[in-house]
């Protein structure tokens, strides 16, 4: 056998053969050149191949921009401690780290890194299992000069994960971490009122905080945190906590600049905070308040910034609400628009709004019954940036809808029409040959 393999690689037909190029016979320079191109992730995970592949893989990793999401399902899966270490040694000068999901890794494993990489000042260590108090209490210690960024949020959905962190893990962070910008307690429901309190006291650099889903803060406390907020606040996700009409009073006294707001599914919310005027917002999301018309109206047009998303899903809104919206200037540079399961509009308040937003890329009507093909052909004319249509359950939309909206959004990137039984298979089947680079649900 070994003499026959000889004579076949000694054959003539294999002088005329391409040769396999070997990576390992190119210049270093050029193979790192090449390498930079390949996502670190994809590196390290090629590092065990051979001696010659960790070696290069190493030289590769030290120029590596010191950016790192582990929170890859392939990677998130497979990571430990050990494997978080040796990455580490090859990425000391590391700013930004996210093993959120890597349940993997442990109390142990996040301590080493924070104590081996002193220029951490992202991370996000959300549903890692065995985090813990102690670790907060560890990462305010070793980290409390250069963090800026934390997430220790729990998961939501069918395997819900509520964070273990409790309010003497947020004291500890509170009392050492003086330069954070940004922190994620959605899900916490470990930490009380007082511990809320004097995070957001404390913290007088914060910009952004998330407390959605922490169900267990009171009406009460959440007020008073909002009186206490730092002026310089722009982000707040409050969605489904107990956010009533006091705290929306605080919160725009307090935090006049303020670009981001979702109080969606806080059921305490009434017509009152209606009054409240956020003039800097360009996101809001109130998806399931109990608010009429004149509500959403103001809320809306109080921005003179112009919001850039409005997201009102599930919100017993009427045509005369995106008429009213529709007159003011609060549209005009309105980039994503979420109508779903507003049932009581129709074709009049959709024409009003693909007049006055020109620059709309999402548009979300999904269970909108009354909306039919006519509004949305004028739709697809009036807004032709449009990257992201969802139209599922609109059973009065036709086939010449369809097409127009495919023809005349040249960007068109996704379309559901799942449920839209006024479109024919012809239709589809047409759509589907036509525009095969558009991810079309039906």
């Amino acid at each position: 056998m070994r003499g026959e393999r000889q004579s076949i690689q000694s054959s003539p037909e294999d002088d005329n053969a391409p040769s396999m190029l070997r990576l390992e016979t190119l210049p270093s320079e050029l193979v790192l050149k090449a390498l930079s191109f390949v996502a670190w992730k994809d590196l390290f995970l090629a590092r065990p191949v051979s001696k010659w592949m960790r070696g290069t893989v190493d030289e590769a990793l030290s120029v590596i921009p010191a950016e790192v999401d582990l929170t890859r399902p392939s990677l998130r899966s497979v990571l430990d401690d050990a494997i978080l270490t040796q990455l580490f040694e090859k990425l000391p000068c590391m700013v930004s780290l996210d093993i959120s999901g890597c349940r993997g890794i442990t109390h142990e494993g996040i301590i080493a890194v924070i104590r081996r990489c002193e220029r951490i000042s992202k991370l996000a260590i959300s549903c890692v299992d065995s985090a813990s108090d102690e670790t907060l209490e560890v990462i305010s210690i070793c980290g409390a000069h250069k963090l800026c960024s934390l997430d220790i949020s729990g998961g939501h959905g069918v395997n819900e994960f509520p964070s273990s962190f409790t309010t003497r893990g947020i004291d500890a962070i509170a009392s050492f971490c003086c330069n954070l910008t940004e922190i994620n307690i959605s899900f916490c429901r470990s930490i009380d009122d007082g511990g809320l309190v004097r995070l957001v006291s404390t913290l007088s650099k914060l910009q952004k905080i998330a407390i959605a889903e922490c169900i267990q803060f009171s009406e009460s406390a959440i007020a008073e945190a909002f009186r206490v907020l730092p002026e310089s606040m722009l982000h707040l996700d409050a969605r489904a906590t107990n956010v009533a009409d006091d705290a929306m009073d605080a919160l725009a006294s307090r935090c006049s600049n303020l670009e981001s707001l979702n109080i969606s599914h806080c059921e305490s919310i009434s017509e009152r905070s209606a009054r409240c005027s956020f003039p800097s917002l360009l996101r809001l999301e109130m998806k399931g308040l109990a608010l009429r018309d004149a509500g959403v109206v103001s809320l809306v047009s109080s921005s003179s910034a112009g919001l850039r998303e409005l997201n009102v899903s599930n919100v017993a809104i009427t045509d005369d609400c995106l008429l009213r919206i529709a007159s003011t200037s609060a549209l005009s540079n309105l980039r994503s628009l979420i109508l779903m399961g507003c049932t009581n509009i129709t074709d009049v308040g959709v024409i009003s709004i693909a007049n006055a937003a020109p620059l709309l890329i999402e548009l979300n009507l999904q269970a909108c019954f009354e909306v039919t093909g006519e509004s949305v052909c004028i739709v697809a004319a009036r807004c032709p940036k449009l990257t992201h249509v969802t139209l599922a359950g609109c059973n009065l939309i036709n086939d010449l809808a369809l097409y127009d909206i495919v023809l005349k959004c040249r960007n068109l990137l996704y379309l559901d029409i799942n449920m839209c039984f006024g479109i024919s298979e012809k239709g589809r089947g047409v759509v589907e040959r036509a525009a095969p680079s558009i991810q079309i649900m039906m």
